[in-house]
């Protein structure tokens, strides 16, 4: 199930891996320090990982959470 998720939002909008595990973690409404932890960086850096992801996504980071909800359902 990852695997196609992975691909596909690889495809869509040419995330990496640590875009994904971002995803993820938002999905499951992790911490800062919860996403610092498992993408080994800096809780400090966190914010503005989030908002790198969320702009390849065409999103905001506000907006993150809701627009990969919306996707996985689509």
């Amino acid at each position: 199930q990852l695997d196609n998720i992975y691909t596909r939002l690889h495809t869509q909008f040419s995330i990496d891996i640590q875009d994904l595990k971002i995803c993820i973690l938002t999905l499951y409404n992790a911490s800062r320090a919860q996403i610092a932890t498992n993408i080994f960086r800096a809780v400090s850096s966190v914010p503005k990982l989030r908002t790198n992801t969320a702009k390849k996504l065409g999103t905001t980071s506000t907006n993150l959470r809701t627009f990969l909800l919306d996707f996985l359902a689509s």
